[in-house]
């Protein structure tokens, strides 16, 4: 998704586009971030929106109450800051008719043994509570699903049930910003080899689950700053599930008599066929190009009911990444061949052109294209908190690729270039020092001087040195020894 910010007017705008594109818990959670990064115009506008959202179509008091607050705080005067009680004493009860409903039939489902049922029945529950915002809360009702869909209960495990418990806890734990705690949850889930590789052998979840917790850990990668891993792990997903052919469909069991509307990955007949009957549904997982890579329709599906991201989020992610961390090799090889990244990029081609103007040193097009988008990367929650960090990296790397073609580069082209006047020499200078480069700027005569890139010429000029040193050691010794006077050697016979 491209939400691009041009002048304040464009406010409503880009606020009814996030309306559009998020709903639940990641609407608000993505309208809040957006109102973080502004000044108190901003922030009033979204907090208004924010409170308006939360009594008329969540129905949350929780966020009402939470926005309703802060809005008070930037404007008293405002008539959506004075406190609805008979509302919310109205929702709050509604609330707790729905999950004590629930909650009753969890008990009852597990008193009759039908764990899968109650499993069901704790997620939806679950569900509930994330979207009232109540995330401690959903916490304990995914954990329940988790215990009574596990091996507590003897041999009854349902792959599909124990994955959308556990990929559950890890969306919590990402929206709560506890990233290593994600990435620990991921790890237990699904265990690698020592390359890397599922051991698909070893983990009994279901394939929709696996590729949204395989997503789940690359945003907790990119929380923790480790953003070639996030980029690497984007561009892995679905990795190996081919080759285990009883994982190739979305399989979605429906628990009797309940809505699992928000509660699994539900997915719709197309036409690449699809067998369906009255408890399940399932539908192609890869696409039928030669690789195998996971087919956009099945990521849109997957992360359909996610509260973290859609499937729109990952493209700019993956660029920004991979462009601060990748090598050329790679870049090259991620836009020319890499069917999955041309998946992500689909409906955002300027991604693709950012990382090809990179390639080409077209660095003037690439810091325009980039200064038109940088608007849309700052109002994504995961990506925009280390956007200056990413950039940073990006820009030394331009440096570096640039300067290794010349001798030595005018200053002012070099101002032109980055766009940045004064600060793109200071920015310079500041790589060369941390890169222990040779290249030194000199601002007598406005230039950029480089050091030569021959290394046979410095492999020569070594040998030169070397070879030097041992001629003027070898004279001097020659010297000493006939300057002594030494005994001579005696003729030793048997």
């Amino acid at each position: 998704m491209s939400l691009e910010l041009g002048g304040r007017n464009d406010i409503d705008n880009v606020i009814d586009k996030i309306i559009s594109h998020y709903s639940g818990y990641a609407l608000f959670q993505r309208l809040n971030f957006y109102g973080l990064s502004g000044n108190r115009e901003l922030q009033t506008k979204i907090y208004e929106r924010l409170v308006k959202l939360a009594k008329e179509s969540a129905k949350s008091t929780t966020l009402y109450e939470e926005y309703r607050k802060k809005l008070h705080r930037l404007k008293p005067d405002s008539p959506l800051v004075i406190e609805d009680p008979e509302w919310i004493a109205k929702t709050d009860s509604e609330f707790e008719q729905v999950t004590s409903s629930l909650d009753s039939a969890v008990r009852t489902h597990a008193e009759n043994q039908e764990y899968k049922e109650a499993s069901l029945a704790s997620i939806e529950i679950g569900m509930l509570y994330i979207n009232n915002g109540d995330l401690i809360g959903a916490q304990r009702y995914f954990r329940r699903a988790l215990d009574l869909s596990g091996s507590n209960y003897g041999p009854r495990r349902f792959p599909t049930v124990t994955g959308q418990s556990q990929l559950r806890l890890a969306e919590i734990s990402i929206l709560t910003k506890q990233w290593s705690i994600a990435k620990s949850q991921i790890h237990r889930s699904l265990p690698v080899d020592n390359n890397g590789k599922l051991k698909l052998s070893q983990i009994q979840l279901d394939s929709p689950s696996i590729v949204g917790m395989q997503v789940i850990y690359s945003i907790a990668c990119l929380g923790i700053g480790d953003f070639e891993e996030c980029a690497g792990s984007f561009l892995k997903i679905g990795e190996g599930l081919s080759g285990n052919r009883e994982m190739d469909s979305v399989e979605i069991p429906r628990a009797s008599k309940m809505d699992t509307e928000g509660t699994g990955f539900e997915v719709r007949a197309d036409q690449r066929g699809e067998k369906v009957n009255n408890n399940t549904k399932q539908a192609s997982t890869f696409s039928d190009n030669e690789d195998l890579t996971v087919s956009a329709e099945y990521l849109e599906k997957v992360l359909e009911s996610s509260q973290v991201m859609k499937f729109k989020d990952i493209g700019p992610i993956v660029t920004v990444c991979s462009l601060a961390t990748f090598s050329r090799q790679h870049l090259r090889f991620m836009i020319d061949k890499d069917s999955l990244y041309s998946t992500f990029i689909e409906e955002t081609p300027y991604l693709r052109n950012l990382v090809s103007s990179f390639l080409s040193l077209k660095l003037d097009g690439f810091f325009a294209l980039w200064s038109a988008h940088s608007s849309s990367f700052e109002m994504d929650p995961y990506l925009g908190p280390h956007l200056n960090s990413l950039y940073l990296r990006i820009k030394e790397r331009a440096y570096g690729q640039y300067l290794s073609v010349f001798k030595s580069v005018p200053l002012e082209s070099m101002q032109q270039l980055f766009s940045e006047g004064q600060s793109a020499i200071d920015g310079l200078s500041s790589y060369i020092e941390k890169s222990g480069s040779d290249m030194r700027v000199d601002q007598l005569n406005n230039v950029v001087s480089t050091a030569p890139q021959n290394q046979y010429l410095e492999v020569y000029t070594k040998s030169e040195s070397v070879s030097a040193d041992f001629i003027h050691d070898s004279y001097g010794l020659i010297w000493g020894v006939n300057c002594m006077d030494l005994p001579s050697v005696p003729n030793v016979t048997n």
